[in-house]
């Protein structure tokens, strides 16, 4: 990390709305309170033995304790521990360590994580979907639409200011990447990784540098000695052991693969291991360290070996156990040894949470090897399965959570070489898709590089859904630009112009305007030249609803309801009745943003009423609570509270916490108003336990 000058981070295409101008995004209110929130847990789980940086835990120990007895007036700034050090030094280890050590009682408000390198392109962060993903972990998804840097800025300062967090940010590269996402309260702490120190001009009191050094002899040993599998009589040989750690350079990751090579060959002594990796060091002309990796390479059977070639190009850091499978090609059985045989050797790492991670060092290793001895037949062929399993599993989790929902692409069949993932409900599948989001967007890229156009906009379609449930505009902008582009290489007309569409979204709610103006008028142009079968009636619809989505955005509530009017239109001709429900839902609500509540109660009740027909229950919800907030504008506070108490059933049946916490508070005002001191205090004290996480 540096200070030297102002940088601007970018992601994905560069392109001007996305820069972060450091010096003049900072809008940070460090003094007051906030109403408590929710306690969130997000920090990754602790893996394998962890051996010193005693030194290291002590001073930001000393610091949190100090900060925790001087944190008055005069301390405008959340503490900040800046880990700095080697790749492969153990940074985001003691990281993750620090933080679940100091997490209770200092910090009881909870731990945020995001590893920066997940959203960065080139040099460049995408700050807009970092702070998304820290406001979804803080579980704000109250402000939909705006998610221009900005905007996400301020609405992260409001959720952190006051509270006791701890935030982890992994491999910060700028201070401006730093700067603009501290939390906005003085009583958190911020734990930073990074290659280099923290050298900005504001560092004083409030930073504790804590540069890491390789592990000291006595140190590695121990962690050697915790890695195998039993009390070694070899360590006994005190001068192969210091031998060995030396190759090893003090970075836990190689003292893991020698312990997986002592592991693998108990009876054979460890000076042999040492003398093996030293005469092919001297044999070809490569580091010590470098020969220890191709030792533990041949100790790997076939598979094993090429999966862990293939593996240099997935398209994120960690993966799960069926991905390997399809990487591979060779069957469940036949990846579950392999990959056995890379966790054994050290050369992959086997996570508390069924995840399978390959180091930065090792996928460096497995980049060489797949230079040297790999083809580009195998890379390919492999790049293609792991592409179509990616894309029938997001298929199939999109379809679990709407079977009805509007689609272009043909579903594929499960694929021969891999099994499908089971998901008990809708839920745990959306869960899914944002475990493999990085995955997933990076096989949207990957795909688009080898001119695989119609997997490209057909993975785009599924991850539609994660968008709107968790927001990375940066990412998705960029995902369904590519989708864009090779709907229309392939000739796809309908999947162009749902990819305008999705895309136009992503773009509006940036603040960039125009450019999703553009989309969405190509995408009309293209709409009114289809023809007359029930898909393509039911796509025109659908561009009429996102006109009318992008007219709300710019406050053009006529433009909206007449936009809604002619989805709502189209939807009645074809019979579609969940069409007409939402659109006459969203014309309700677009004739309250004008005022007209007349006629908004009209709209909102038909839409509340063929709700409950079609047993839609998110809709019952939806309806009955603007129904509601209709009739308490028209003056008839009676129904108003029953449609409310309606709602506030539905949203605590759906686990909707943040609908829960905006009726509660529309119930208290609507009590104080009817003169109900004693049911307003009630509904206060609920909305409190919400927010706190007691209910």
């Amino acid at each position: 990390m540096t200070g030297d000058g102002v940088h601007n981070q970018v992601g994905g295409q560069a392109r001007v709305e996305q820069l972060v101008q450091a010096h003049t995004v900072h809008v940070h209110q460090y003094g007051g309170g906030a109403p408590p929130g929710r306690t969130v847990r997000q920090l990754p789980a602790e893996r394998g033995p962890f051996v010193d940086r005693d030194r290291e835990r002590a001073l930001l120990r000393a610091a949190v304790a100090r900060r925790a007895d001087g944190a008055g007036p005069g301390v405008e700034r959340p503490l900040i521990g800046g880990v700095s050090g080697l790749r492969g030094i153990g940074k985001t280890t003691l990281c993750v360590r620090l933080a679940h050590e100091l997490a209770d009682p200092h910090y009881p408000d909870g731990t945020c994580y995001a590893d920066l390198d997940a959203f960065r392109s080139g040099n460049g962060v995408v700050l807009s979907d970092v702070l998304a993903e820290l406001l979804d972990q803080l579980d704000d998804r109250s402000e939909r639409g705006a998610a221009d840097l900005r905007s996400l800025h301020g609405r992260y300062a409001r959720h952190t200011a006051g509270r006791r967090l701890i935030v982890v940010l992994d491999n910060v590269r700028y201070e401006e990447e730093l700067e603009t996402l501290l939390p906005a309260s003085a009583h958190s702490l911020v734990v930073v990784t990074g290659d280099r120190r923290l050298t900005g001009p504001d560092r004083g009191e409030g930073v504790v540098e804590l540069p890491l050094e390789p592990l000291e002899e006595r140190h590695a040993a121990e962690l050697l000695r915790q890695l195998l599998k039993r009390d070694d009589a070899r360590l006994a040989d005190e001068a192969a052991v210091r031998d060995l750690l030396r190759i090893c350079e003090g970075l836990p990751p190689l003292v893991k693969v020698a312990a997986g090579l002592l592991n693998r060959h108990p009876h054979s002594r460890l000076a042999r291991l040492v003398e093996r990796v030293r005469a092919e060091a001297e044999r070809e002309g490569t580091a010590a360290m470098e020969s220890l990796f191709a030792a533990a390479g041949r100790e790997a059977g076939p598979d094993a070996l090429l999966l862990f070639r293939l593996l240099a190009w997935y398209p994120a850091g960690h993966f799960p156990l069926q991905a390997a499978v399809a990487v591979l090609g060779r069957g469940e059985d036949a990846a579950a040894d392999a990959v056995d045989d890379l966790v054994e050797l050290g050369l992959l790492a086997d996570r508390e949470d069924g995840r399978l991670q390959l180091h930065g060092l090792m996928r460096g290793h497995a980049r060489r090897l797949a230079e040297r001895d790999g083809t580009a037949r195998e890379a390919s062929a492999a790049q293609a399965r792991l592409i179509r399993w990616f894309r029938r599993q997001a298929e199939r989790a999109d379809r679990l959570n709407g079977a009805a929902r509007l689609r272009c692409g043909k579903p594929l069949q499960e694929p021969r070489y891999a099994p499908d993932v089971e998901w008990p409900d809708g839920a745990a599948a959306l869960r899914w898709l944002h475990e493999e989001r990085d995955a997933l967007y990076g096989c949207v890229a990957l795909a688009h590089a080898r001119g695989d156009d119609t997997d490209v906009w057909a993975l785009c379609e599924p991850l539609w859904l994660h968008f709107k449930e968790h927001p990375r505009h940066g990412e998705a902008s960029a995902a369904f630009a590519l989708g864009v582009e090779s709907a229309g290489r392939s000739g796809h007309w309908r999947a162009l112009i749902r990819m305008r569409c999705m895309l136009a979204q992503a773009l509006w709610e940036q603040g960039r305007i125009e450019r999703a103006e553009r989309e969405l008028a190509d995408a009309g142009r293209a709409a009114g030249q289809l023809g007359e079968d029930r898909d393509d009636r039911l796509l025109l619809a659908s561009v009429r609803e996102f006109q009318g989505n992008l007219c709300a955005a710019r406050g053009d509530g006529w433009g909206a309801l007449a936009a809604y009017e002619a989805s709502r239109a189209v939807h009645l001709a074809i019979g579609n009745g969940y069409g007409v429900l939402l659109q006459t839902h969203l014309m309700g609500k677009a004739a309250a943003g004008l005022g007209e509540w007349e006629r908004a109660a009209v709209l909102l009740e038909e839409a509340h009423a063929r709700a409950r027909e079609l047993d839609r229950e998110r809709m019952v919800g939806r309806t009955a609570h603007e129904l509601a907030r209709a009739r308490r504008m028209l003056g008839d506070g009676g129904r108003a509270a029953e449609l409310y108490a309606l709602a506030l059933e539905n949203a605590g049946r759906r686990g909707a916490d943040q609908e829960r916490i905006t009726i509660l508070a529309a119930l208290a005002e609507l009590a104080e108003e009817a003169g109900d001191s004693g049911s307003a205090a009630g509904y206060r004290r609920a909305l409190r336990e919400l927010q706190s996480g007691e209910s």
